[in-house]
């Protein structure tokens, strides 16, 4: 893998579904180390994303000292972090881009964010099913009286409240969304854009299982939805995710009804900020 020292004023462009995203680390003043937050971030980046593929790595530095050290300095922040996903066997594409800008780039007035190395990678795909798929799909929830739909409950909450999503819904003992949800995880995705200041916590939960230490499905449907929002360009500082099992049923289990079922086996998002 070559390194390439590039003057060029670097320009990130948006990607579809499927393309590329990327991710932000930041370092404090002459380092190339990550800093304490940034290194947190990577290491629950490393979490949600195992099967990623690194495609293009390019550093940058703020304007102190000379335009070489800096080129240099980027170039090690660059390795630095090459050093931290290889050792947690994350994949480098064999055409890996590497570009150290040093300071030879558009500046942030905020130094800070000058001094940072920006990653590019392709997330493993997230699948929609298609239209005329037969597996076996789970009972819809029917709620007793119409619910304001999903814009209007995230314009009216503020940070730490819970919103119920009542039509994402999945094939049965799937965390694969049926096709006629896929209008809200869209939804979803549109607002998230619409209000950049938004960020939350996608929660899955689970009917019918006395166990509720078992939280592996309820776990893969909530990565499942954030991965999706992940890949349409939703950056990953504005969302988490945590799998509850049947821990946190809204009805007694075991439910009396396939509707009690159903209104257990729920997703809903925490406000963390707005």
């Amino acid at each position: 893998m070559k390194l390439i020292l590039s003057v060029l004023t670097f320009v990130f462009l948006s990607f579809p579904i499927r393309a590329q995203n990327h991710f932000e680390v930041f370092f404090d003043f002459n380092k190339d180390e990550p800093n304490k937050n940034s290194s947190a971030m990577i290491t629950e980046w490393i979490k949600s994303n195992p099967k990623a593929e690194v495609v293009k790595i390019a550093g940058y530095c703020d304007t102190v000292d000379t335009g070489d050290y800096n080129i240099e300095l980027s170039s090690r922040r660059i390795q630095s972090l090459m050093k931290t996903l290889k050792a947690n066997n994350i994949q480098i594409s064999e055409t890996v881009e590497l570009k150290a800008y040093g300071e030879n780039f558009k500046q942030s007035l905020n130094d800070a964010q000058n001094r940072r190395v920006d990653v590019f990678f392709k997330p493993a795909d997230v699948t929609i099913a298609k239209n005329g798929d037969n597996r076996k799909r789970e009972e819809v929830f029917r709620p007793d009286a119409p619910e304001a739909g999903l814009a209007t409950k995230i314009k009216s909450a503020k940070a730490g409240d819970l919103i119920r999503i009542n039509d994402i819904n999945f094939f049965l003992n799937s965390e694969v969304v049926v096709p006629e949800s896929e209008p809200r995880l869209d939804e979803l995705y549109y607002i998230m854009r619409k209000n950049p200041k938004l960020v939350i916590e996608i929660r899955g939960h689970i009917c019918c299982n006395p166990d509720v230490n078992d939280t592996k499905l309820s776990y893969r449907r909530a990565k499942y939805i954030f991965s999706y929002l992940l890949e349409k360009g939703i950056p990953l500082n504005r969302l988490a995710y945590r799998g509850f099992g049947s821990a946190r049923p809204i009805y007694r289990i075991p439910e009396k009804t396939a509707n009690e079922q159903a209104a257990n086996r729920r997703v809903e998002l925490f406000i963390i900020a707005i």
